[in-house]
Formats: C-alpha cells, structure tokens, sequence
C-alpha cells in the first residue's frame, strides 16, 4: 500500500492561525479571534471568536496549527476586525480536499 500525502504550497495557502485576543468589551463579550497567515508571513484574513470557538476557525481553515492566545491590545483588536480579505482572494483550505492529505 502506498501512501501519499499532498502538501500545498504553503505561500498560496494559510499555514498558521495566531489565536489573538484582549478584555472583554463593555458588556462582557470576550474580544478575541484567529489571524490568518500564509506561507509568506502575509495577514489573509481574520476569524472573529463571537461564541462558537475553534470551530469558527476550523469550518473555513481546516486543521492549521494554531498557536496559544497572544495579548493584544483593544485598538489592535478593532484593527483586526477591519481586516477584509482582499476581492476575489479565495483561500484553499486542507478542507476542500480531504483526499489530499491521504495517509
């Protein structure tokens, strides 16, 4: 049995998720999400945490490694949340092909 594992180029695809957060806002809310990055160290999208965790990240992302929680700031949080993936930049996810990381 041969095994074969496809493994993408990792500066067209993310390749790690920097767990990010700060206080809880006013009401209570924790501030916190998921930077995405790819290969070239490039910000390529942002996953908000609103309640529903790591999942949130892992419907859209896949299985990327995801590091523990850095501090930010509330400012910096606010920037990240203003990040918008680039028109018509569309990320390949390990999800999108599960035959390809066969093992």
């Amino acid at each position: 049995m041969t095994s074969e594992i496809h493994i993408p180029d990792p500066e067209s695809v993310p390749v790690l998720a920097v767990h990010v957060g700060t206080t809880n806002d006013t009401s209570g809310a924790p501030r916190s999400g998921w930077a995405i990055y790819d290969g070239t160290g490039e910000l390529v999208a942002f996953v908000d945490y609103a309640y529903r965790g790591l999942p949130a990240m892992r419907k859209p992302y896949g299985w990327l490694p995801v590091t523990g929680q850095l501090s930010i700031t509330p400012g910096q949080y606010r920037e990240l949340r203003r990040f918008d993936t680039p028109q018509g930049y569309r990320h390949p996810t390990w999800a999108e092909n599960p035959t390809a990381r066969t093992v």
